[in-house]
């Protein structure tokens, strides 16, 4: 293995250390040590609406990751990475361990359904989204709680001076639950 693909596997390492620990007073951290300082920094996450970019709304994800989401672990050792001196890619699986709390959901549901009808959409748009939080919530307590789901991972990574910094990531569900709504 050569030097860049060791420290490269020991950013993923970071990385993973911070979902298993999913300690929300070291976002700030977290974010500082394996992101570049950029606003061009993207997050795409699981969820329809997860497209996250800049620092802030990469931390917003993260706190929601970290406090609903549940155990996250990545296949490191099956990972595959294309690493140059300063730029590299790495594509994996993981499993999603769910942990449903449902005080926290029902909470986090009525904000996204909140923030919906705040927002500029059209009527049917604000309809239409209202109900994919509110199927996915009662999916998510329906299917109970052990339940792992596959997830996708895909990142994008630049080095900065030694250390390997997250440009880029994209989680994806191989199906996303529950059945989305048909759009054409």
């Amino acid at each position: 293995m050569k030097v860049n693909e060791k420290k490269l596997i020991d950013t993923l390492l970071k990385f993973q250390e911070g979902y298993s620990n999913r300690d929300i007073t070291k976002i700030d951290e977290f974010i500082s040590e394996l992101f570049i300082d950029s606003e061009e920094v993207l997050i795409i996450g699981t969820a329809y609406d997860e497209w996250c970019k800049g620092l802030k709304q990469l931390k917003e994800l993260l706190y929601i990751d970290w406090f609903y989401w549940g155990n996250f672990k990545l296949d490191i050792d099956n990972a595959h990475i294309y690493c140059t001196d300063k730029f590299a890619t790495v594509s994996t699986t993981g499993i999603l361990q769910k942990e449903f709390q449902e005080e926290k959901v029902i909470k986090h549901t009525l904000g996204k359904i909140e923030d919906v009808l705040k927002s500029e959409c059209n009527e049917k748009e604000k309809l239409l989204k209202s109900l994919k939080s509110i199927s996915y919530y009662l999916h998510e307590e329906n299917i109970g709680d052990d339940v792992k789901r596959r997830v996708r991972f895909s990142a994008v990574l630049n080095k900065e001076e030694d250390a390997w910094k997250f440009v880029s990531i994209h989680f994806s569900y191989p199906v996303a639950p529950p059945t989305d709504v048909k759009l054409i």
